[in-house]
């Protein structure tokens, strides 16, 4: 288990390398590298499911890859005529919660990404700068030490050992980090380390991170790290555009988001809302720790113990009361999404507060997406469909297997024999499916794959995947497309 961790690659990215990834931008018509009736599977999706998930060593050739997809989307087929998981409320609402933060990521790349222009002095002053390594005494704390620190930086503000060696001791230790340009910090914190040459002994004053926390900070030494080659400048060069782009594309769209949540605020009942916190950390976050890649199962509708009254006014919003069953319901397709990674006793409430007002802006910012017609674009309607296929597919194999089992033309624990039957029910479809498969031959010959593992995962996101897990239904060379075409 420890190797194959090692040999994944987990890319902790923002919400834009998911539309890059999945909708292939403007070329999706153009690049179907198969169809499989009346679905379709694009280049973008191709790769996206093979490169940034792990894929078992006897799934790296190209050939069993796109046969599996293309399984997949049989099975999906199949499942659709009669699988229970359709009507399943759990999994429409997760559906449906896919589709919508597709969504709001497709209106943030409208109002902020795509507005977001960084001038060539920016970045040049940036990309000079970004060859600065830092070595940083660094303290989070809330925000009311926060405000005690700027008191004293302005009251002595030549003493700032003083103050270090307090927040030494209030948090019982000294941490240290280094940081480069490229790491993926906290954007507040870049935005204060290279925007100016820092000088040992200089300090930064308490910034608010994303999280809502507050960071102080002390420059203890920096180093340069030179570009030699070429190569290197221009990869740091892009690296610089890019990162600046993202950087000023959060700002627009905190600004745009601020807006639209102008005048709206979330009045929380103390005493639902003590109870429910207790609930949630007993049960969510317990949870969470066993696993941060939730999204194989599909939840049943979270219960809430009978301590608390489901019909009870949990909190006021935008001129309506909710309900604790109506927050239950909005829960099952934008579950809770915590900014800090570990909440503990001492900030658990308050982050639990935040995490609320999250899923009530993300709310807003859908109602705006779907004002715009977003949910008619093509990534998402695709997003949507990659999606529910991966589920029915996984659901329709389960369904096959049990039922065999049920009427013991298998036996459980005989793990030759199932597969045996599976492979047999899998021959069954590919003659059912011959006539209804085709391939663009052209498409799929220019198409390379790495063979390297990585899971891909959008951070800060609540269904962080960026792709379905590679679906592993066949490792045969028996493939569904032999000499199948697309005219």
């Amino acid at each position: 288990m420890k190797q194959r961790k090692n040999k994944i690659r987990i890319f902790l990215n923002t919400i834009f390398l998911f539309l890059i990834a999945i909708s292939g931008h403007s070329q999706l018509k153009d690049n179907i590298i198969a169809k499989v009736g009346n679905k379709e599977i694009t280049t973008a999706e191709f790769k996206g499911r093979c490169e940034f998930t792990v894929r078992p060593n006897n799934y790296k050739d190209k050939s069993i890859a796109l046969n599996n997809l293309i399984i997949e989307k049989v099975l999906a087929i199949e499942a659709e005529k009669d699988s229970l998981l359709k009507s399943n409320i759990a999994f429409q609402a997760r559906i449906r919660g896919i589709k919508e933060q597709t969504m709001r990521e497709k209106l943030y790349e409208k109002t902020a990404y795509g507005k977001a222009k960084v001038d060539t002095t920016t970045i040049k002053r940036i990309y000079r700068l970004s060859i600065r390594e830092y070595e940083l005494e660094f303290y989070r704390i809330p925000k009311s030490l926060a405000q005690k620190v700027n008191k004293q930086l302005d009251s002595i503000p030549t003493d700032t050992d003083k103050i270090f060696n307090e927040l030494s001791t209030i948090t019982g230790k000294k941490p240290v980090h280094k940081i480069k340009y490229t790491d993926p910090d906290d954007y507040a914190i870049h935005d204060v380390i290279y925007s100016k040459p820092l000088n040992i002994g200089e300090v930064i004053r308490p910034i608010q991170l994303a999280t809502g926390e507050y960071i102080v900070m002390k420059v203890l030494n920096w180093t340069t790290q030179p570009l030699i080659t070429e190569t290197e400048q221009q990869e740091r060069w892009d690296k610089v555009v890019e990162k600046e782009r993202k950087k000023l594309a959060a700002k627009i769209w905190q600004l745009y988001s601020k807006e639209i949540m102008r005048g709206k605020k979330i009045d929380f009942n103390n005493d639902i809302f003590y109870k429910l916190a207790n609930w949630v950390r007993a049960k969510y976050i317990n949870e969470q720790e066993k696993s941060i890649k939730t999204k194989e199962q599909i939840p049943e509708i979270p219960l809430i113990g009978d301590e608390i009254d489901l019909n009870a006014p949990f909190f006021k919003f935008d001129n309506r009361i909710w309900t604790v069953s109506d927050f239950r319901n909005e829960l099952m397709s934008r579950p809770f999404l915590f900014r800090t990674i570990d909440p503990d006793s001492a900030n658990f409430n308050e982050q639990l507060r935040i995490a609320i007002a999250d899923i009530m802006k993300d709310r807003i910012l859908t109602q705006e997406a779907y004002k715009q017609s977003l949910e008619k674009t093509e990534d998402v309607k695709r997003t949507v469909a990659m999606w529910k296929d991966a589920y029915l597919a996984n659901d329709q194999q389960k369904n096959v297997v049990n039922k065999a089992l049920k009427e013991e033309k298998i036996n459980k624990g005989d793990e030759l024999g199932i597969l045996a039957y599976w492979e047999s029910y899998l021959n069954n479809l590919q003659t059912k499916y011959k006539h209804s498969i085709s391939i663009n031959e052209s498409v799929y010959k220019s198409i390379s794959l790495t063979k390297i593992d990585m899971y891909a995962i959008k951070f800060g996101m609540p269904y962080p995947s960026v792709a379905p897990d590679f679906p592993t239904f066949s490792a045969s060379n028996n493939y569904f497309f032999q000499n199948r075409k697309i005219n």
